[in-house]
């Protein structure tokens, strides 16, 4: 397993990702329905920043801290990243407004949506030979690595 010394790898390859499957892992009953998001920020301290949807049910009903998953992949890419980690939701005003001050570049947070931070815990990263690969190899690789088949390629680090 690998440490902190890989972050600024690890970020290069999420940033280039851009996008992941969220889901919020929590045994509560109120919890965020899974989501697309677009990783808006990744911070020095190796949170992730995205918006998700607001749900329909009360966000201060809400546990405001919950783990959370993230799968990150992109057609024709040689890897993908499962992120485990702690999730925030950021619903305090002027925290919201803190962020949006030192973001200007990115699009304001607004009233249908959740603004979200995920401090990473543990990151899988799964490589393979993009040229070698069939589609349909890559497809087979990729289920039997969401439920832990195959170990090949598959790089673990620990941040945090």
């Amino acid at each position: 397993m690998k440490h902190e010394s890989n972050f600024p790898h690890l970020r290069d390859k999420i940033l280039e990702l851009g996008s992941a499957l969220f889901f919020d892992q929590s045994e509560s009953v109120l919890h965020l329905p899974p989501a697309v998001v677009q990783t808006l920020d990744i911070d020095e301290a190796g949170q992730l920043w995205f918006i998700v949807p607001m749900p329909l049910q009360q966000v201060s009903e809400f546990d405001t801290s919950f783990p959370v998953q993230l799968n990150y992949f992109r057609k024709n890419a040689a890897y993908s990243l499962n992120i485990i980690g702690r999730g925030y939701i950021i619903y305090d005003p002027e925290e919201r407004y803190n962020w949006e001050l030192l973001h200007t570049d990115l699009p304001p947070v607004d009233a249908s949506s959740i603004l979200v931070k995920v401090k990473i815990g543990r990151v899988e990263l799964l490589e393979w030979d993009a040229e070698e690969a069939s589609p349909v190899a890559k497809m087979v690789n990729r289920v039997l690595s969401w439920f832990n088949l195959l170990d090949s390629g598959k790089t673990m680090y620990q941040l945090g």
